[in-house]
């Protein structure tokens, strides 16, 4: 008789993310949520310009990008463009990408899904929705379109 055995499967989050916040106090609150999810490292960066960099300098050690749609310097629909596209080196154009905003448009969501967004969060919400969020979507696969890409709009969503 054979007995059947449950196997755990270990719920993963992303080792490294990248968040792109430019409130400060915000960006400290999501960082110490990211380690609650269980991240282990967290970069920041406080806009589109700088993760940028960050990615071309270590693009290779970076897991997830979670960034606020809403900031000067490089909004975050820019950022996922400029993955996505292949535009940064050491990238990998199906990292997994996560856009916040308090201030969603339909526009907005709509470019953000044009451009394979793995997931959209509205501000506020739970650390345990992050959680969920990145569970369900780090790994997910999306197969890369730059040719579509390239003729999606990503300035629409600009500081408030």
């Amino acid at each position: 008789m054979s007995r059947a055995t449950s196997v755990e499967v270990p719920i993963t989050v992303p080792n490294c993310v990248l968040l792109v916040e430019d409130s400060p106090g915000v960006r400290q609150v999501l960082s110490i949520m990211l380690q609650w999810c269980g991240v282990t490292r967290v970069e920041l960066a406080d806009c589109g310009r700088q993760a940028a960099d960050i990615l071309h300098d270590r693009g290779d050690q970076i897991d997830c990008v979670v960034a606020d749609v809403s900031m000067h310097h490089g909004n975050g629909l820019q950022l996922l463009k400029l993955i996505r596209c292949g535009d940064l080196e050491d990238v990998k154009p199906d990292i997994c990408v996560l856009l916040m905003s308090a201030f969603w448009t339909e526009e907005t969501i709509r470019h953000a899904r044009d451009l394979d967004v793995n997931a959209v969060l509205t501000k506020p919400f739970s650390r345990e929705h992050m959680r969920e969020e990145l569970i369900a979507t780090w790994k997910k696969p999306i197969t890369p379109d730059r040719t579509r890409y390239r003729l999606v709009t990503a300035v629409s969503a600009e500081a408030r």
